[in-house]
């Protein structure tokens, strides 16, 4: 196992895998790096393919501080420092992607050379019926739904796998044992509080203003309605939109050879060797006992 530095002196694990210009996929709530294992085998046939564990979640469990999208986007700003290249790929997944949206409204995209944005919202509160007008719904049930079912740390790790056993829809005994684990690691204070500041965060502003090349994914059988999708598309000129039809939020492993044949073109196409790192890493990356 690798791991690299954060500027607050936190070391966090990370996994590299393949050669070839960088991609960065970044996981959501409650899991790890090692949910993207079946993107990890088609990307890096032609990439370098990173996969972090965010604060508090897989191999970077231990890490109990950094509660907001904010600094999980600062730790995507440090391991792209590290990697050292002039631009990378980045793939977001549920609140993975906004982290990356986190990035991108900080520091800019001048180390990114295209994005994929996986089944997340740029506002989760906002409702449906108010989408692209000037006069926002908001619904906060959600919100405040998921406050009160993690709140209670006694109950809060099964409470955390029942949430996320409700998204899977069809997958293997094998993917699922993973997948609840992770979820189990992760039932934590400092995971679910990551998580509603990325549901209370508006990142509606910065959609519009996307300049790279952008792939955004839907499921139709996912909690989040495609119509968000839809808006998100249609705010981006360079963007790309596609809804697999036999999914619910967890594509990754549902359908994880349709997503391939998604990301693996839309990354050929937008990266190239140019983006091999040039320069010695602000910092190493070192294996991790």
């Amino acid at each position: 196992m690798r791991s690299y530095l954060a500027n607050d002196g936190t070391r966090l694990a990370v996994d590299r895998f393949g050669h070839g210009p960088p991609v960065i996929l970044i996981h959501g709530f409650a899991s790890s790096g090692r949910i993207f294992r079946y993107q990890i085998a088609a990307l890096s046939a032609h990439f370098t393919v990173y996969t972090p564990d965010l604060r508090g979640h897989g191999r970077s469990a231990d890490v109990a501080h950094g509660a907001r999208v904010a600094r999980l986007g600062r730790d995507l700003h440090d391991l792209i420092d590290t990697i050292g290249a002039p631009q990378v790929g980045l793939v977001g997944w549920s609140m993975g992607a906004a982290v990356a949206w986190s990035y991108l409204d900080v520091f800019g995209d001048g180390r990114v050379a295209a994005h994929a944005f996986i089944d997340e919202l740029p506002f989760v509160m906002e409702a449906v019926d108010s989408l692209g007008t000037d006069r926002t719904q908001l619904d906060p049930a959600p919100f405040v739904g998921l406050h009160a079912r993690f709140a209670d740390p006694a109950v809060r790790e099964k409470a955390v796998q029942q949430f996320i056993s409700g998204m899977l829809h069809d997958v293997t005994p094998v993917d699922r044992l993973k997948i609840m684990t992770d979820a189990r690691r992760a039932a934590q204070e400092l995971c679910v509080r990551q998580l509603l500041d990325s549901n209370a965060t508006d990142f509606r502003d910065l959609i519009a203003k996307l300049q790279k090349p952008t792939l955004f994914v839907g499921a139709q059988k996912s909690f989040f309605k495609v119509a968000f999708h839809d808006w998100m598309h249609a705010q981006v000129p360079r963007s790309q939109l596609a809804v697999c039809q036999d999914a619910g939020h967890f594509v990754l492993v549902e359908q994880p050879a349709w997503l391939n044949d998604q990301l693996v073109p839309f990354f050929r196409t937008h990266l190239d060797g140019a983006n091999l790192p040039s320069h010695p890493p602000r910092a190493p990356m070192e294996n991790q006992s």
